[in-house]
């Protein structure tokens, strides 16, 4: 696959599973496949492993990966900052989602459990670098 079509399958993700993608569906990756074909003129290889390249597109919660834009990841962690440098800890992710949930929602956040897991992975991200 080539790095101009690894670059746009965020976008398909987001266009066409803004409640998520349930990775071993096989009407999800149907879908996924007839959205692909239009959008880059060419089927989408029959080895697609979708396993190993949709967790990287997005978050995976609940067996769904979901889109969350890299512009959007940016504002998840300026945000979180934010909290953390007027000293708020951050515990009950429920309660923050259900407080701020414009915001996660038009960050591609569903839920506070998704919140959690949004974070943790970009906490993992931060630690490796």
């Amino acid at each position: 696959m080539t790095i101009a079509i690894e670059t746009n399958l965020p976008s398909l993700l987001q266009a066409g599973f803004s409640n998520g993608f349930l990775i071993g569906l096989i009407i999800d990756r149907n879908k996924f496949r007839r959205l692909y074909d239009p959008k880059f003129g060419a089927e989408l290889p029959q080895d697609f492993d979708f396993e190993s390249i949709l967790p990287s597109l997005g978050v995976v919660h609940d067996g769904k990966a979901f889109p969350v834009a890299c512009s959007s990841d940016q504002s998840l962690e300026s945000f979180v900052k934010s909290l953390e440098e007027r000293s708020h800890v951050i515990f009950f992710f429920e309660e923050l989602f259900e407080k701020e949930a414009e915001f996660f929602t038009q960050a591609g956040v569903q839920s506070g459990e998704m919140l959690r897991t949004v974070l943790k992975r970009r906490s993992l991200k931060r630690r490796d670098a």
